[in-house]
């Protein structure tokens, strides 16, 4: 058992235990010095006794809740955990375990129920409040999975938007591929027709420099014999 003891100025220096008689403070250091280290105390008549102060002044200070009484005359400090900051890893636990089964704590305050159903049944409801508190945190979670669903469905769009848009672009660069091919077919056939057109000139060109060419015939050439 740890051999020393703090007090909390929240409890020893508070309006309720400084109305209480000097007989009463005293009472209750010596109390607090001679517990275990989770607060209860198993001779408080030899406590008494021994500081030369009457028992009237043990039931003041269980009267205004300094201190718990159970009937195997053990007792307990009732703000021990406000006053003491053990580390519970290391430190020896009580042996008075069915009267700390008769106890639950509140805001580091011991508070006293009349019976181990009680306990039982207050502990479970702190239980159905963590469990709670448990729906509360797994509603969270899939309130973030919800958020990563809709980041991914805003990816799945953005995606979508990018591949409309490369379809789109394809499609444009094919109607311009077609234009570009109508325009070179256009320019083609003007060439063509152009060409025919230059054809037909040349050949009324020729028919107008010799109009007559069709029409002369060739000339014989007689030769007399005689003359050679």
């Amino acid at each position: 058992m740890a051999t020393k003891r703090m007090f909390s100025p929240d409890v020893v220096e508070s309006d309720l235990f400084l109305d209480m008689s000097h007989n009463a403070q005293l009472l209750y250091f010596h109390l607090s010095m001679n517990a275990d280290n989770e607060g209860f105390v198993n001779n408080p008549k030899t406590i008494i006794r021994t500081i030369g102060v009457d028992k009237e002044y043990l039931n003041e200070l269980i009267n205004s809740n300094f201190v718990i009484p159970f009937d195997s005359g053990v007792m307990v400090i009732t703000h021990w955990r406000q006053n003491n900051n053990l580390d519970e890893r290391k430190m020896k636990k009580t042996i008075f375990v069915n009267e700390k089964k008769l106890l639950i704590i509140e805001n580091n305050i011991y508070i006293h129920v009349d019976s181990d159903t009680d306990t039982e049944l207050l502990n479970s409801k702190e239980l159905h409040g963590n469990r709670s508190n448990s729906k509360e945190l797994h509603g969270n979670r899939s309130n973030s999975k919800e958020l990563h669903g809709n980041r991914s469905n805003s990816k799945k769009l953005h995606a979508s938007i990018v591949e409309n848009s490369i379809v789109e672009n394809s499609i444009v660069e094919d109607s311009l591929k077609e234009n570009n091919i109508k325009e070179n077919s256009k320019e083609l056939s003007n060439i063509k027709s152009s060409n025919k057109e230059h054809e037909k000139f040349l050949i009324t060109s020729k028919t107008d420099m010799n109009p007559l060419a069709d029409d002369i015939e060739p000339i014989e050439t007689e030769t007399d014999p005689d003359k050679f």
